[in-house]
């Protein structure tokens, strides 16, 4: 099936974003792929990874594979609300992959909270962060002290920003 058609937008950064879809498209045609099964995130990391420019020797640059990733997102959530059959962007958390405690954490998050898919995913990488500092650290998530925390906290403020880490603070 075939997603993209010629239009015309005048808009820069739409024409920037539809010369993506584009390419997309006519990789999927060259590589023998169907673009609906392959405009999801995965796929458009790996289009992002082995797409040649017209003008380049090798694979395009870090900030070309973010803007096509954008771009190739932004299609398939416009083609989701007209109705075409796209994949998730991101795949649904694994409830089966996690422990049972992160479960109860994620779904407390999420019905009591409040909390949207993409914040729960974030805030499932703290916990098991937090989790498996505990672990090294020999002690039960049962047994966690302000003391435990503030370690845990210290330590990732050597690894993110200020503001990265206020956000992480509050998941915990």
């Amino acid at each position: 099936m075939r997603l993209w058609h010629r239009g015309h937008i005048s808009s820069g950064s739409s024409f920037l974003y539809l010369q993506w879809v584009r390419r997309f498209s006519l990789y999927c045609r060259q590589h023998e792929l169907d673009e609906a099964s392959q405009l999801t995130l995965d796929g458009a990391m790996r289009f992002g990874r082995f797409y040649v420019g017209p003008r380049a020797n090798g694979p395009v640059g870090l900030n070309s594979r973010l803007i096509a990733r954008n771009a190739l997102h932004a299609w398939a959530c416009a083609l989701r609300c007209l109705g075409a059959p796209v994949s998730d962007w991101k795949p649904k958390l694994a409830a089966a992959r996690m422990s049972p405690l992160l479960t109860a954490y994620s779904e407390f998050r999420r019905t009591h909270r409040g909390v949207a898919m993409g914040t729960l995913r974030n805030d499932i990488d703290t916990a098991k962060a937090f989790v498996a500092a505990l672990r090294s650290r020999g002690k039960p998530p049962t047994r966690i002290s302000i003391a435990d925390i503030d370690s845990f906290v210290q330590e990732l403020a050597t690894q993110v920003s200020k503001r990265t880490l206020a956000g992480r603070c509050s998941s915990l």
